[in-house]
């Protein structure tokens, strides 16, 4: 009476065939982790662009002051940037003294995570973009009518993701 069951070579031929699926498997999982990081970067980034307009177009308060200049958003490193009110109208992040009724420009510094990084701004690097109420305004660092941000992984320098706004406030990510 024949036994049933696997023999040995049965078993390792189907161990053999898991180990090479998970070796196909693994890198790919990586690969997609990280661009779902870049992605949810410049998704935030995009968010907090439009955020910061509706912040000037509905005159938000800041400290119970409204800010003059508006709001606006510094890229000032490669692996952070800052949301700011720009209570001094200078168009520009303040990074000392106190501006808004005692209160320092800063709203929150937000830092990009893990192996995302910016590799480049324009027309400038540091960039600054600010939104004046009420229409708003848009005013780019040097006057400019486009600024574009791109954000890449340290990894892997042929995955990038951009953000581009003009001075009309339209903004764009692909």
């Amino acid at each position: 009476m024949p036994t049933r069951g696997f023999t040995l070579i049965e078993s390792l031929v189907v161990i053999a065939i898991i180990l090479i699926l998970t070796a196909l498997i693994l890198p790919d999982y990586n690969f997609g982790e990280k661009s779902l990081l870049l992605a949810a970067a410049a998704a935030q980034i995009n968010q907090d662009l439009r955020t910061i307009e509706e912040m000037a177009i509905s005159a938000k308060d800041f400290h119970d002051f409204v800010p003059q200049g508006g709001y606006g958003i510094y890229f000032n490193s490669y692996t952070s940037y800052i949301i700011f009110a720009d209570c001094s109208g200078n168009f520009a992040y303040n990074p000392s003294g106190t501006f808004c009724n005692g209160f320092s420009e800063l709203i929150e510094q937000k830092s990009l995570s893990g192996d995302v990084q910016f590799k480049s701004a324009a027309p400038v690097f540091p960039l600054t973009i600010v939104f004046t109420p009420p229409t708003p305004k848009v005013a780019i660092t040097g006057g400019a009518s486009e600024a574009s941000v791109v954000l890449g992984l340290k990894s892997d320098s042929s995955r990038t993701r951009t953000i581009k706004i003009n001075n009309r406030g339209l903004i764009e990510f692909y």
